[in-house]
């Protein structure tokens, strides 16, 4: 079965008929915001299954064959006996009973300390141990509950960031999965798992997590996004007199029957001419060439438009839609209307969100306690 997308074009369009239908001019600003707060609001409101996702980071085996001297003014640390591991230059080193962090690994024997996390003092020959203190999460993340690892039945408790850094003062041994803490990624932006203790040896650590949704930018509307023709042979997109661009990659490409550009499956107020097959687009190559995910037809000289895909599954996008009209209403009544619409939505969306029922038996229980149908699971 051939996946169907709901595309900023499509949103686009359906505040233009909305618009018209309220006999009210609306400016494409106003519909752009509408659709980007309306977008925000739906991933926000609840859980959704489709916005779930499996992680997996994979943390070495500490390292403490050696010993090390320490350069204050340089901030050198420097291993005599064995040498720095490949992913020491992400890496915290505990030595002298402080928690340093590398900033950077210069050499198989040379690293350099962070200029706040380091010993404070010329050291020399001193035992030390290296290891991961923290792991860079996906930049789509946004929380999770329960990271795993190999070890069985080994699930690791969320703590905050000040336990975090008291549970390393007080042991620094190596040993497996006790607890972690998210917190703001040390080296660049977005988030990090943090993990305690030291591990003892090298295994992944896999978790699910909730992601953000993909952010919108191609509309289908500006010039660059539908100028020229097309051409396309497998996933190659060739095209003529186009103005393709790295901003849509991860975009949909609808293609045309004709030289006409392709509108969706339902049209707009101002024409109807269905797309043949839409695909969204793995690569760019250049502005005259892209690569898709999907194998396509064959084609030569055909009109097509490229859009962002609204990140939402299909039984949410009469919700999203929802909320869209009701950010434009001004009429009191009319968005008490639009209001109530958009709950009754909102309603079946969570309905159909539901992708496994527990089976339920009415009567099942004690003799004082017989569980009732009005009991059971509900979504």
């Amino acid at each position: 079965m051939t996946r169907r997308y709901l595309t900023y074009c499509d949103a686009l369009d359906a505040l233009f008929d909305f618009g018209q239908a309220q006999n009210t001019g609306l400016p494409p600003a106003q519909m752009r915001r509408a659709i980007l707060d309306a977008y925000d609001e739906v991933t926000q409101d609840r859980d959704w299954s489709f916005l779930k996702a499996t992680g997996r980071l994979f943390a070495h085996a500490a390292q403490d064959d050696g010993t090390v001297s320490y350069n204050t003014t340089t901030r050198n640390l420097t291993l005599t006996g064995s040498t720095w591991p490949s992913w020491a230059g992400d890496a915290s080193v505990f030595v002298n009973g402080v928690v340093c962090d590398v900033a950077s690994r210069t050499s198989d024997t040379v690293v350099v300390l962070d200029s706040i996390r380091n010993p404070g003092e010329t050291l020399t020959d001193e035992t030390y141990m290296i290891f991961e203190r923290w792991l860079a999460l996906p930049d789509d993340f946004l929380n999770t509950t329960l990271p795993m690892t190999d070890t069985f039945r080994n699930f690791g408790v969320q703590v905050s960031m000040e336990e975090f850094e008291a549970l390393h003062k007080y042991d620094s041994s190596a040993s497996e999965l006790q607890c972690f803490a998210l917190g703001p990624n040390p080296k660049g932006a977005g988030l990090a798992m943090f993990l305690y203790p030291a591990f003892s040896t090298t295994m992944p650590v896999d978790f699910v997590y909730r992601r953000r949704r993909r952010d919108l930018r191609i509309t289908g509307k500006e010039t660059a996004d539908g100028t020229g023709t097309i051409g396309t042979s497998g996933t190659a997109i060739t095209g003529t007199s186009t103005t393709f661009s790295a901003f849509m990659v991860g975009s949909v490409l609808r293609i045309s029957a004709n030289t006409t550009k392709p509108t969706g499956l339902d049209g707009t107020a101002q024409n109807y001419n269905p797309f043949v097959e839409e695909h969204i687009i793995a690569t760019y190559t250049s502005a005259l060439a892209m690569v898709s995910k999907t194998t396509m037809g064959t084609y030569t000289g055909k009109a097509y438009v490229v859009s962002d895909p609204i990140d939402l599954e299909r039984h949410v996008w009469g919700y999203f839609k929802r909320c869209c009209e009701k950010r434009l209403t001004r009429n009191p009544k009319a968005l008490r209307d639009a209001e109530a619409l958009a709950q009754q939505a909102y309603d079946k969306a969570c309905e159909a969100d539901t992708v496994a029922l527990p089976c339920g038996i009415a009567g099942r229980g004690g003799r004082r306690h017989a569980t009732r149908l009005a009991d059971l699971y509900q979504p």
